[in-house]
C-alpha cells in the first residue's frame, strides 16, 4: 500500500539534494500552488477558494523565509513585499 502524502510534502525534494537544489523545487511548486489557486478561484469565487489563496501565500512565503539564504536577498524582498 502506497504511503498517504501530508498536504505540506513537496514532491521531488528528498535528502539527497543540497539545500540551493531542494529550494529552487519548493518555491517552483509553492508558487505554481498559488498560481492553481488563483485560476480555481477567478473559475468560482467561493470563500473556500480563496481561502486557498491565503494557505497558499502563506506556504509561499514561509518558504522564501526559509529558503532565503540562497539567493540575493535583494531580489527575494522585492516579490516578499509585492
Amino acid at each position: 500500500m502506497a504511503k498517504k502524502k501530508k498536504k505540506w510534502e513537496i514532491d521531488d525534494v528528498s535528502p539527497k539534494l543540497s539545500y540551493d537544489e531542494a529550494s529552487l523545487i519548493v518555491l517552483s511548486q509553492r508558487l505554481s500552488s498559488l498560481l492553481q489557486a488563483i485560476r480555481a478561484y477567478f473559475e468560482d469565487e467561493s470563500v473556500e477558494n480563496l481561502h486557498e489563496i491565503r494557505i497558499s501565500l502563506r506556504r509561499l512565503r514561509y518558504s522564501m523565509e526559509t529558503f532565503l539564504v540562497c539567493f540575493e536577498e535583494k531580489k527575494i524582498m522585492r516579490v516578499y513585499k509585492i
